[in-house]
């Protein structure tokens, strides 16, 4: 096991042994948290699906639908490895949503562009998320019941 790789070696090792381009890599970087195998994963297809599970989230969220949040955490209940895995990718997105709702500037991006779904999310609405992704994810480490954790997360500072 290796520590996690800042993000300016992480892309050039991607790039060279992926051959991705230099978008791909930084958010790559961003999206595995420095793991060089995490990053491989996320090319894969079943590292596209958890990548659009992530999306799925922010869409719900964004839909102002009750229903659609509770659906997309219910969707998770069962696995704790995919919900482990999938938690930090929504945060990443989250961040950047709220990046480009207070307008940042390109260089304090992680992404080379904003999520698809999310868009419309106030940034108040978008910190509050992320606060309750991190309850979530302390939750869960203490074993926590799944669904409770995730109903929490996706019923947080409701839009």
């Amino acid at each position: 096991r290796f520590s996690p790789l800042d993000d300016a070696t992480l892309r050039s090792v991607l790039s060279r042994e992926l051959g991705v381009d230099a978008a791909r890599a930084k958010d790559l970087a961003a999206l595995s948290g420095g793991s060089v195998k995490q990053a491989i994963y996320l090319q894969s297809d079943a590292g596209k699906l958890l990548l659009d599970l992530a999306e799925n989230f922010l869409e719900s969220t964004a839909s102002g639908s009750t229903v659609q949040r509770l659906s997309w955490a219910h969707s998770l209940e069962g696995d704790r490895k995919d919900v482990a895995k999938v938690l930090p990718i929504v945060m990443v997105m989250l961040r950047e949503l709220w990046a480009e709702a207070v307008k940042l500037p390109a260089e304090l991006r992680l992404l080379s562009a904003p999520p698809k779904h999310g868009r419309s999310l106030r940034p108040e609405h978008i910190q509050a998320l992320m606060g309750a992704l991190v309850s979530a994810q302390e939750a869960l480490a203490r074993n926590a019941n799944i669904g409770l954790a995730l109903d929490n997360l996706v019923l947080a500072g409701n839009a």
